[in-house]
């Protein structure tokens, strides 16, 4: 697994550190190494350079010195406890308990600036707006001019006029304003931190036939762990005794809880809800599904877009804009109150903290029904994929062949009689066309047939003997050529057949016996899938797939897909995909295998299903975990609406805190009032960027 190749302890440690600068040692650095470190660390908000030495096995981090960013390099290289899983050691609140001890003592300030005598309203008035106007001051000095410097003078004007009473008010506002703003936001925060709310420290495992409690910690492969009515399972495993019920919402999205028994495979986050199970953990920590999710849940948590990064640059930009019009103002009015009045007014706010707040809420309503998106700016690039690539196996279709029809060329051998033999012969086998017809033998009246040992010849197909007679199972290719079988006499039979389809062939002796005819299923939400992408704007649909150009179209044709690629190599996928970016097209490939990871990381944005190989889901935007094909284009829809609804609050925002620049610049209004109607516009935008309309999400994806 590459998450344990890059992300141990064993395997990267800490050997010089300065304050904006960390060197790490690597045990081994291979090219996919570098491949993570790159996609990945370099996507944390606050790095300023990455730089790998492959021969001295060396990874030095430049970063902005902020000990949140040196945080987040430390929980991306896996250099902190498993415990991180746990809500309870995530501090987002900081901020909101400052504003309440704000809020408290603005308030009393309010009081005691109408009963207070003149000199004790001036110690105070300080006292109350010094956090303001130390912030202020200290922004001034650091960064420039900023929307912190324009309400810390406004409110020293008011000050410095004697006007303790508007400068209590006006401090007021500002200071509840930011409170329900670091609430919104807050709970914004938190939302997504539901998705990963689950705290397991120890656990119950069988050693030996004892039960005894261990550290979470201390899970290994291949224990067997035991789950009891109200636990988390902490492992992805398989049941080796039991029957439960299983509420797989937090993973998968589904509202009803499902039963689940011996053989059948459970996810760790989801929850047991009645009778007890003892599971053998095929992955543990790191490797887990749970772990995969919180990942992505700080992902989302830190990560920014583009239109986050271009609205913090723009505001900056309109602050001057503030401090020409507060000039103005004085001017036209030789008035000092209209200058506080103008400066209580900017953009920045509602802008800032309205498009996070849009993402983040779109990203859990998305992480409800199953679905995990890494970032906001995955959310946003879907919003202008105008291309998306599916892989075929596993992707547009299931991935797993089923019997379709048998065909017999012998009137003693019946069609139950062929599939039992075949069945008989390839039980042992592991190839998904032996699986397939063992699993359709065992779903119809399977009559096992005795048979010598089995010979399995590489590339073609196996050979036994039942009754004394040499049965021969395998391609056309083999029986023709290799055992001189001849189906020509039914050749218009098998082009027939052929067409999307796998066929195998059987012989016995020198004769033609039978053919079973499978397919590997169509999804069935994948025709609406496609048609409800074109619907929504995209203008490319592409299959590309390694099968024969015969399956491959006729799978495109019947899901209404115009361009295909068939008989690809995978290192030829991002060759394909690389002709698409030479015309400016932004581009989504869905996909779910091993072979599928280079072609994830070189679009703009990689969707990998559920079901997908976890280099897969390690190099995806979106993981499907829900297994849903649907799931693809209600995002598309998702992001649409997001990216529409951000732009709609960004022009209200404008037009809104425009009107009250020029009703304060002119003198219509007072300071106090500027900051009331400022505050209350920043948080009915933030208020409307939390709603997500419902109806994206009703249908297949939840």
């Amino acid at each position: 697994m590459i998450e344990e190749m890059v992300s141990t302890k064993r395997n990267v440690k800490i050997v010089h550190e300065l304050k904006n600068r960390i060197r790490f040692r690597l045990q081994s650095c291979s090219l996919l190494q570098k491949e993570y470190y790159t996609n990945n660390i370099s996507t944390i908000q606050g790095i300023r350079g990455i730089r790998i030495n492959e021969k001295s096995k060396s990874l030095v981090i430049v970063y902005d010195a902020n000990p949140e960013t040196r945080e987040s390099i430390l929980n991306k290289l896996g250099l902190k406890k498993r415990k991180d899983l746990s809500i309870t050691d995530i501090n987002l609140n900081n901020e909101e308990k400052q504003s309440i001890v704000g809020l408290f003592t603005s308030t009393l300030s309010l009081f005691f600036s109408f009963v207070f005598p003149p000199g004790l309203r001036l110690l105070f008035t300080l006292f109350v707006t010094s956090p303001l106007l130390y912030r202020g001051t200290k922004e001034l000095f650091k960064k420039g001019l900023t929307s912190n410097v324009l309400e810390a003078l406004a409110v020293f004007i008011s000050v410095a006029r004697q006007e303790y009473k508007t400068a209590n008010i006006t401090n007021f506002l500002l200071v509840s304003g930011k409170y329900l703003e670091d609430t919104m936001v807050h709970k914004a925060n938190l939302l997504l931190l539901d998705l990963m709310k689950y705290d397991i420290t120890t656990v119950w495992v069988e050693h030996n036939g004892e039960e005894k409690e261990i550290p979470f910690d201390d899970l290994k492969v291949s224990d067997i762990v035991i789950v009891n009515i109200g636990d988390v399972i902490p492992v992805d495993g398989v049941i080796s005794q039991g029957v439960a019920l299983i509420d797989q919402s937090s993973v998968f999205g589904e509202s009803i809880p499902v039963t689940k028994e011996a053989g059948e495979r459970v996810y760790s986050g989801t929850l047991l809800v009645e009778g007890t199970l003892k599971v053998y953990a095929e992955k543990v920590g790191k490797d887990t599904t749970m772990y995969t999710i919180s990942e992505y849940i700080r992902s989302s948590l830190t990560g920014r877009s583009k239109q986050e990064i271009e609205a913090s640059m723009l505001v900056e930009k309109l602050v001057p804009i503030n401090l020409a019009l507060a000039f103005s103002s004085y001017l036209y009015n030789q008035n000092w109150r209209n200058v506080a009045s103008v400066l209580q007014a900017d953009y920045s706010c509602a802008i800032k903290l309205s498009i996070p707040v849009s993402f983040k809420s779109a990203i859990y309503m998305a992480g409800l029904t199953g679905v995990l998106i890494k970032d906001s700016k995955a959310l946003e690039n879907l919003a202008d994929v105008d291309v998306f690539i599916f892989d075929k196996t596993g992707t547009l279709t299931e991935g797993t062949l089923e019997v379709e029809e048998i065909i017999y060329f012998d009137e003693q051998y019946k069609k139950e009689d062929i599939l039992s033999m075949a069945a008989s012969i390839e039980e042992h086998h592991f190839h998904p066309i032996a699986k397939a017809i063992v699993q359709e033998a065992r779903q119809k009246t399977f009559k096992h047939f005795r048979h010598s040992e089995v010979e399995f010849i590489i590339g073609h197909g196996v050979n036994s003997c039942i009754g004394g007679k040499r049965i021969f199972i395998g391609s056309k290719h083999y029986l023709e050529d290799h055992v001189n079988i001849s189906f020509d006499f039914f050749t218009d039979l098998v082009n027939y057949h052929s067409v999307g389809k796998t066929l195998l062939f059987l012989g016995i002796e020198d004769k033609p016996l039978g053919i079973i005819v499978m397919q590997d299923r169509i999804r069935k939400d994948a025709f609406a899938t496609v048609q409800e992408l074109k619907c929504l704007g995209v203008k490319e649909i592409v299959l590309i797939t390694g099968d024969e150009k015969i399956k491959t179209r006729s799978i495109a044709e019947s899901l209404g897909i115009d361009l295909y690629y068939s008989q690809v190599e995978p290192s030829e996928k991002v060759e394909i995909i690389n002709l698409f970016k030479k015309e400016g097209k932004k581009i989504a490939f869905v996909g779910d295998g091993i072979n599928d990871s280079p072609a994830l990381v070189s679009v703009d944005v990689g969707i990998s299903m559920g079901t997908a190989a976890d280099i897969s889901k390690f190099s995806s935007d979106i993981v499907l975990l829900n297994n849903q094909l649907s799931a693809i284009s209600r995002l598309k829809e998702l992001s649409l609406y997001t990216k529409k609804k951000i732009n709609r609050n960004f022009y209200l925002t404008v037009v809104a805190n425009s009107s009250i620049l020029a009703a304060a610049t002119t003198g219509f209004i007072q300071p106090y009032t500027t900051s009331l109607l400022h505050n209350g516009i920043t948080l009915g935008t933030i208020l409307n960027s939390m709603v997500v309309e419902s109806k994206i999400f009703k249908g297949d994806i939840t």
